[in-house]
């Protein structure tokens, strides 16, 4: 499962657990594309996590570093800002019946109650509310 990151609430799920995180401004490194990336959420854990962002051509990439070491390493990370991103995570968290159930719901039929409230769950344990994905389908 790749990395997400949810902008909007500040918040990394990394290897299958979410991380609440602060909004960060300062220099974030160097971009691929040659210009200063700036950091823009820091994040911490085992391990601490910032996310930083390239304004010239928009990447986004994870900085890792271990509290121990000085040792940063790149991930590669999955911004959760559209509908195809809240589909794969979705993917990526549900079993393909909760899935199946979730889209049901959202185009309004009839659906397994005990399906979606498995995935309502799942959802919640890495503290996000299924209303606000399914927002992102409106």
């Amino acid at each position: 499962m790749p990395e997400y990151y949810f902008p909007e609430q500040v918040l990394l799920v990394i290897n299958k657990k979410a991380i609440k995180g602060n909004y960060v401004e300062s220099f974030g490194g160097f971009c691929h594309c040659g210009k200063i990336m700036k950091t823009v959420a820091g994040f911490s854990n085992d391990e601490s996590y910032v996310v930083v962002e390239c304004p010239s051509c928009g990447s986004m990439e994870l900085l890792v570093s271990a509290k121990s070491l000085d040792f940063v390493r790149k991930m590669d990370l999955v911004v959760v800002n559209s509908r195809d991103r809240v589909l794969e995570f979705l993917r990526d968290v549900l079993s393909p019946s909760e899935l199946e159930t979730v889209l049901e719901r959202l185009k309004g039929s009839r659906y397994n109650y005990s399906s979606f409230n498995r995935a309502k769950k799942k959802i919640k344990d890495f503290k996000l509310d299924l209303d606000y994905l399914l927002a992102f389908f409106q």
